[in-house]
């Protein structure tokens, strides 16, 4: 919204904008996806826990479900990477109380993939 408000004062308002605009529409889709996904999985972990054999296909379908639920939270947290960068580029200042909000969220994604990778050697 600044960006667009702000193309004959700001030189980098047209590509800000349409930044903007491109995380907006990848961000519709994710948000679709992770919800497609996510009922996908949780379908086919019903059906295996509904067997009592093991189907070798069947197991290799639910391995593959299961990537793709796992992979749209992290495209959608990638997102979010690109959002803050494009808000700091767009004008959050120093004393701004985003800023503070924004170092949370790196904090908490840095705690959770430190749990997730463990120790590093």
């Amino acid at each position: 919204m600044v960006a667009r408000c702000s193309r004959d004062s700001w030189d980098e308002a047209a590509g800000v904008a349409a930044q903007a605009q491109a995380i907006r529409d990848r961000a519709v889709v994710l948000a679709h996806t992770d919800g497609k996904v996510w009922e996908d999985a949780l379908a086919a972990l019903g059906n295996a826990q509904a067997k009592d054999a093991s189907d070798a296909r069947r197991d290799f379908a639910l391995e593959q479900k299961l990537e793709r639920a796992a992979a749209a939270p992290l495209e959608i947290a990638e997102l979010g990477a690109d959002v803050a960068a494009l808000a700091a580029l767009a004008g959050v200042r120093p004393g701004d109380e985003r800023l503070a909000r924004a170092r949370a969220s790196q904090q908490a994604a840095d705690d959770a993939a430190a749990r997730l990778l463990g120790p590093t050697r």
